[in-house]
């Protein structure tokens, strides 16, 4: 990820929030944005991912996003990931009945979950407990 495309955020309103861009490199209306989170509750720290979606360009390398989950946390200055490509969710019968986060990282039913890549879009299925 090193070599990926990142902005800085620059501000954060609720549920969206900017972020500066090089002005060359803007990522698309859509693109899904990526974010590291640390969040303290309780004494306790946790490190989560946090996904965005760009809405809005708003001119000067800036953009608008909507974050797909809590935007506790986020600080201006925080760098975020232009992944290049538009939030994908999973899809299809093997999936009825799950409940699971926006980047798939927990489900409420039994099973794992795969991840592969056609030239459409990113598929994940569930494989069944062996």
């Amino acid at each position: 990820m090193d070599n990926g495309n990142y902005g800085k955020i620059t501000q954060v309103i609720g549920s969206t929030l900017d972020a500066q861009f090089a002005q060359d490199r803007m990522p698309k209306i859509y693109s899904a944005l990526q974010l590291e989170v640390e969040r303290t509750v309780l004494g306790e720290t946790t490190r989560e991912t946090l996904w965005c979606e760009v809405a809005q360009h708003l001119g000067g390398g800036q953009i608008r996003a909507i974050a797909l989950g809590s935007t506790d946390g986020v600080k201006r200055g925080a760098k975020i990931l232009d992944t290049g490509q538009p939030v994908t969710v999973p899809v299809g019968k093997e999936t009825l009945g799950a409940s699971s986060t926006s980047s798939v990282n927990r489900s409420t039913t039994e099973g794992r979950f795969r991840r592969w890549n056609d030239d459409r879009s990113t598929m994940i299925r569930r494989i069944s407990a062996t």
